[in-house]
């Protein structure tokens, strides 16, 4: 599976499965840093020697020891992805790319992309409940990440998930990881993303949490009543309008919204509060959900990949 969703742009409420990862932050609505990431050399951070640094700190033989530290490297290399290339690129919107490639850089031998950007990141009250004191975060915000086989295929014991163009290569403890060791070398308060689609969100759960706590136990409820379904068909039904509420019938959507991996120790002990945990637990147990798996199925087949 594709590890960490491409992440599509489209705010909450919409729909539909995104298939091009886009131009821009998807993180307009935050506030952005002055000076974005820095280079690492200061007195340089406006000069070339900065240009071909991933966020204006790590040249590429950097990066690929990150790689292997984290243990994406192995994970290539076991499905003989050994002649491993990185490409380092920074747009006009400050957004840093890498993109790792097998051998050459084409699109058919792209093995990982990387899309970070720095931004203030403020937890709305209305989510937080006044559990937290208002504060502006400095994070790091995932604006794009995948991690694939190219050489694979999709099977009925692997099947595409939404917006995942090739099978995935199964690191989410080393996504994780790296991008643990990224906040902590950047000195960042928090890692942001807001996930496009359940499964994607299922998947970053195992680090992160919504901001939301009733988003998150929205999450628990689902994977309670329905677990015995695969992560792929929850998702599509999600996307299909399929996942119902059990007592009404009506459909409940998947809503995008920003889940966390906290850094800052007074961030973290909010996911850990009595108010998070009595939240997410109280909408837990608020609705219980039920699938119509050949509705959803019958549905799928006429989305185009």
């Amino acid at each position: 599976m594709k590890l960490f969703e491409m992440l599509s742009r489209k705010r909450p409420g919409h729909e539909g499965v995104q298939r091009r990862n886009p131009t821009g932050s998807k993180y307009e609505h935050f506030d952005f840093t002055p000076d974005r990431f820095e280079c690492s050399l200061s007195s340089l951070s406006h000069s070339r020697e900065c240009e071909g640094l991933f966020l204006d700190r790590y040249s590429r033989d950097e990066v690929m020891q990150l790689l292997r530290t984290v243990g994406i490297a192995d994970l290539c290399a076991a499905k003989g992805y050994r002649d491993l290339l990185i490409t380092i690129a920074k747009d006009n919107d400050r957004i840093h790319r890498f993109r790792l490639y097998n051998g050459k850089e084409s699109p058919g031998r792209l093995l990982m992309e990387l899309r970070l950007s720095e931004l203030v990141y403020t937890p709305d009250p209305a989510m937080t409940g006044g559990a937290i004191k208002p504060q502006r975060y400095n994070a790091m915000a995932v604006e794009w990440l995948t991690l694939q086989s190219p050489r694979d295929r999709f099977t009925d014991d692997r099947p595409r998930l939404p917006a995942q163009d090739r099978p995935g290569l199964g690191g989410v403890v080393q996504i994780a990881r790296l991008l643990e060791t990224l906040a902590g070398e950047l000195s960042v308060s928090a890692v942001l993303d807001v996930p496009s689609h359940f499964h994607a969100a299922v998947m970053y759960s195992r680090r992160f949490r919504f901001t939301d706590p009733k988003r998150e136990g929205m999450m628990q409820g689902v994977l309670r009543d329905l677990g015995n379904h695969s992560l792929a068909d929850l998702s599509w039904a999600f996307v299909t309008g399929d996942i119902r509420d059990a007592l009404t019938g009506e459909p409940v959507a998947y809503v995008p919204s920003e889940q966390v991996l906290p850094v800052d120790a007074g961030l973290a002990r909010y996911f850990t509060s009595r108010y998070y945990r009595q939240s997410s637990e109280e909408a837990a147990h608020a609705r219980h959900y039920a699938i119509d798996i050949e509705k959803m199925r019958e549905k799928r087949k006429t989305i185009k990949n």
